[in-house]
């Protein structure tokens, strides 16, 4: 007696050899990690150590005294500048205005 390929299929769909569903229940106790598991309870609590950990460490760093920015003084900055394109003007040219009347100009912020 031959049989076709969906005979077989169905007497296969038919066996049951589990019908208690014991050996699933096994199988499924080692596979799926248990909600009261040691190794569950370890990650989790890693996990909010972290992520307080991260809280307090934000927390901290926003509450430092921030240093204020450092601007230079506008001489100082002009006479850098002033300086800057002093030395990539060419030899002989004139740049419209010298350091002595660059110190003199009033500054209006001053």
């Amino acid at each position: 007696m031959k049989w076709t390929d969906e005979q077989m299929k169905k007497q296969y769909q038919a066996l049951d050899m589990d019908p208690a569903g014991v050996l699933q229940q096994q199988i499924r106790e080692q596979i799926c990690a248990r909600r009261t598991s040691f190794k569950r309870k370890t990650v989790w609590g890693l996990c909010s150590a972290m992520a307080m950990a991260a809280l307090v460490a934000v927390a901290v760093w926003q509450g430092m005294a921030q240093s204020p920015t450092y601007l230079p003084n506008p001489r100082e900055f002009d006479r850098m500048q002033f300086a800057f394109y002093r030395e990539l003007a060419l030899p002989g040219q004139d740049l419209g205005i010298s350091y002595e009347q660059l110190s003199t100009h009033p500054y209006k912020g001053e």
